[in-house]
């Protein structure tokens, strides 16, 4: 798995985005996504080519097509 934190360290932090390298044309059949407070979210059938934007308690969004 991945992490994505908030803060690392004393007044610093990390960017929020992650990027998983996708082949064209191909799907990732289930991701899962866990939240600080344990709370979880699933995607299922994420295709390549794509930004999505996923906010706790909400369906992603397509944020647009990568080049």
């Amino acid at each position: 798995g991945r992490d994505v934190r908030a803060s690392s360290g004393y007044l610093s932090g990390d960017p929020a985005r992650v990027h998983f390298g996708i082949p064209a044309g191909a799907t990732i059949g289930d991701l899962l996504l866990i939240w600080p407070d344990g709370a979880a979210t699933r995607l299922t059938d994420v295709s390549s080519g794509q930004l999505l934007l996923v906010e706790r308690d909400s369906q992603p969004v397509a944020a647009g097509v990568s080049p």
